[in-house]
């Protein structure tokens, strides 16, 4: 397509210097027809005409040739100097100082101190979580593995208290590890005060997010069992045949086995 494009500018450039030349050979021609010095003073008026109308046409486009390179350079370009001597010494250390000082000024503005109870404080890890809706929030997806667990239990109101809406699964859970139901408690105490009591604090969030993850590391144990086994939280409960056995591993970690007594 290029090749299409240059060939016809060329070929209609071309052609117009031809009738350029053409017409001026014409008249030339006709000039000469009158016989003495009429006919040269002709002559020398046509090709001067011609010769002035070159010029100008030459002087002009120069002139904006020049001026398109002038607007052209005048545009910005992308550059990053990348390297030492891309750009002067002293360039080098004016924009290492502004870059300092904008540092500075970043930081220097920066909210420092600043605190909304019950929320996460600017520039740490909990920035804009509101302590007050999380910490409940985290009782929905214990509840929701606890039904799976148990299908029979409800779902949990808004007010429950997280320990007694998962008391039917208390010996379950004390069978996985006895300090396992401590952490409910614990949990359930967090969730309560953060109802009913002050503001809650980021200690408070942080521990409720342990306890949550360490009910379910429980509450995993016991859906792999139920898997392995084929049983059902009810037949498991009923039963006197589970036993805990500490691994010599982990010392925290409870495992738990059914035995078929014969």
């Amino acid at each position: 397509m290029l090749t299409l494009y240059t060939l016809s500018f060329v070929f209609f450039v071309f052609l117009t210097g031809l009738a350029v030349v053409a017409s001026g050979l014409s008249i030339v021609v006709q000039a000469r027809l009158p016989k003495g010095v009429v006919a040269n003073w002709n002559v020398l008026i046509i090709v001067g005409s011609y010769v002035t109308l070159a010029l100008i046409s030459c002087i002009i486009w120069i002139r904006r040739r020049r001026q398109a390179a002038k607007r052209l350079r005048s545009i910005p370009k992308a550059y990053v100097p990348i390297k030492d001597g891309d750009v002067p010494r002293h360039v080098v250390k004016l924009v290492a100082t502004e870059y300092d000082r904008a540092a500075c000024i970043a930081y220097v503005s920066l909210p420092k101190g600043a605190q909304h109870p019950g929320w996460g404080a600017p520039g740490t890890e909990f920035e804009g979580i509101s302590f007050r809706r999380e910490i409940p929030a985290t009782f929905q997806s214990l509840a929701s593995t606890a039904q799976k667990l148990l299908p029979s239990l409800p779902a949990p109101s808004p007010f429950v208290r997280p320990a007694a809406y998962l008391l039917p699964l208390s010996r379950l859970v004390k069978m996985v590890r006895e300090s396992a139901w401590d952490d409910v408690e614990r949990y359930s105490e967090l969730v309560e005060r953060c109802r009913y009591g002050g503001p809650p604090t980021a200690e408070m969030y942080r521990e409720a997010r342990e306890c949550v993850q360490r009910i379910e590391q429980v509450f995993d144990t016991i859906m792999l069992a139920l898997n392995k086994e084929g049983q059902s939280v009810m037949s498991l409960l009923t039963s006197s045949d589970w036993t805990t056995s500490q691994t010599q591993d982990d010392g925290s970690s409870i495992t738990i086995s059914e035995k078929h007594k014969g």
